[in-house]
């Protein structure tokens, strides 16, 4: 509860709600029954500006933690996908070596026979659908 002198004073519970708000997957009603207080001290604990800046510092502290995760995977899953390409690689300088890989769609690619302008990852031309339709 906030004293007279405008301090907000920190209990189990204030310190449970305002973790409880900063995670933000309950409602105010339900924080309120899980740390055992009534609404109406919710209500006047989120008015506090020291609480308020409580549970703020935890978000952002929830965001840093969700972040460094997700960029961590993304990272895993970069090293992935480069790893594949990598081996996919050796197997085509391998295939590329091969005298008798020349002949298989796909294999052998003399550097003659690519002609400039030669598009491997060939896309549809002409207008798109949206331009097509009357």
């Amino acid at each position: 509860m906030a004293e007279k002198s405008g301090k907000f004073a920190w209990t189990q519970k204030s310190r449970l709600a305002a973790e409880l708000l900063a995670e933000d997957e309950l409602t105010d009603a339900e924080i309120a029954a899980r740390v055992g207080i009534g609404p109406s001290t919710l209500y006047r604990w989120k008015r506090s500006p020291e609480f308020a800046a409580e549970v703020e510092r935890q978000v952002e502290a929830f965001g840093r933690i969700i972040r460094r995760q997700g960029i961590a995977r993304l990272e895993q899953r970069l090293q992935a996908l480069n790893d594949r390409w990598r081996r996919m690689n050796v197997i085509t300088d391998e295939r590329v070596a091969d005298p008798a890989m020349a002949d298989v769609p796909g294999g052998f690619v003399e550097e003659k026979a690519r002609a400039p302008g030669l598009n491997l990852n060939p896309r549809p031309r002409g207008r798109s659908r949206k331009m097509n339709r009357h």
